[in-house]
């Protein structure tokens, strides 16, 4: 199932930029925006869909790391 997937990637990098700032992880999440773009555009050689999960995996990481730092909704 593809959100145990997301899940598992996830998992596997939860600490990986742990110590970064939001800049970076803007950064890092529109790295793989542009792959996906190139994997749309047949420039990439990433699949489509794996370039999605990284996506929601930074995303879903980047949110938890933000309520870990005390940055979530006020």
């Amino acid at each position: 199932m593809i959100t145990n997937e997301v899940l598992a990637l996830k998992a596997r990098h939860a600490q990986t930029w742990a110590d970064k700032p939001q800049w970076f992880w803007m950064v890092m999440l529109m790295e793989e925006i542009v792959e996906l773009l190139g994997a749309l555009l047949g420039l990439h050689k990433g699949p489509v869909e794996w370039e999605l999960k990284q996506i929601a995996a930074i995303a879903m990481n980047w949110l938890e790391h933000r309520a870990d730092q005390g940055l979530g909704l006020r």
